[in-house]
């Protein structure tokens, strides 16, 4: 008998086996990565990615869904979100607020879209290396970016359109704010002081041409506002677990506390990772060895 494999299987084997084979070859050199670079640059690496995918995030949730400023020129955003369930996650209102507010538009929400789309760019050291006109420039665009986001935040906080203000309005402005909280008022002045401050160190010390002060600055100013993408996750995480134990995530109490804690939450994972990246940028130059030291000494003794 003919034991021979068929042409067809060996064609499909010999595919399988150079795919296999890219397959080995990408998983060594992250094995590699891994295992011969400094943790701090794994921990540098790792960062970049989440980042990134954190503005990806903030871009798709003003472009693409939910859009809060869709409203202005779609008529049936409202029923669109509705046929959505995305009232499971929080009220429609806090989704469709902006819609008849268009210098709002203008000024926080799509601005917050170039905004992001510049950080992964100005972040990498390749393009920073190898375009450094373009680096500066458009570093100069993002700041002047952030300056203009914040005036759309005056402009919200004028109109009173923060979500303990306008998006549960059966309850009380200090009424269901946290699960872990005592009731208070939300405040959102001192994370606009933080952005301010941030952005106005990061661009001092680039005009002076303090690289390690700007990338220190830089890294906590985008933390200053990336916590709006990191809080959108722990919103949904909360959500999961809490329809996961039980929980009525409809009810708007519950719906509020979650917004509420996932803020704090999304500011102190946020700052936490821009201290970790900034300290693993410039780590403290190792301590001499105390053996090298004392030999030093010694030749300097002979010398003299």
């Amino acid at each position: 008998a003919d034991h021979t494999a068929p042409v067809w299987w060996k064609r499909s084997s010999s595919v399988l086996w150079k795919r296999s084979s890219s397959v080995r070859y990408y998983v060594g050199v992250v094995q590699h990565e891994m295992t011969c670079q400094p943790p701090r640059v794994m921990r540098l690496k790792v960062i970049y990615v989440a980042c990134t995918g954190l503005c990806l995030l903030m871009m798709h949730w003003v472009l693409v869904f939910p859009g809060s400023c869709h409203s202005t020129y779609w008529s049936a955003y409202t029923e669109y979100l509705t046929l959505l369930q995305a009232d499971r996650l929080v009220p429609l209102t806090l989704l469709t607020k902006y819609g008849p507010h268009l210098s709002i538009c203008l000024t926080h929400q799509l601005p917050s879209v170039l905004w992001s789309a510049a950080i992964p760019f100005q972040l990498h050291p390749a393009s920073r290396q190898k375009y450094p006109r373009t680096h500066r420039v458009l570093g100069r665009v993002w700041f002047v970016i952030s300056a203009l986001l914040m005036y759309g935040v005056y402009k919200i906080d004028k109109q009173k359109l923060h979500y303990h203000m306008n998006d549960f309005p059966s309850l009380g402005h200090n009424e269901a704010v946290s699960f872990v909280l005592p009731a208070h008022d939300p405040r959102l002045d001192p994370l606009v002081y933080y952005f301010l401050l941030t952005g106005i160190l990061a661009f001092r010390a680039a005009a002076a041409r303090d690289i390690k002060s700007h990338r220190t600055w830089v890294c906590r100013h985008i933390a200053g506002g990336l916590w709006v993408a990191v809080q959108r996750v722990v919103i949904v995480c909360m959500h999961s677990v809490g329809r996961a134990v039980g929980g009525d995530m409809m009810d708007l109490r519950n719906q509020k506390k979650v917004f509420g804690d996932a803020a704090y939450l999304g500011v102190i994972v946020a700052v936490a990772i821009a201290e970790i990246a900034a300290a693993d940028m410039y780590p403290p130059p190792p301590p001499p060895l105390a053996g090298a030291h004392a030999e030093g000494e010694e030749r300097g003794r002979k010398k003299a």
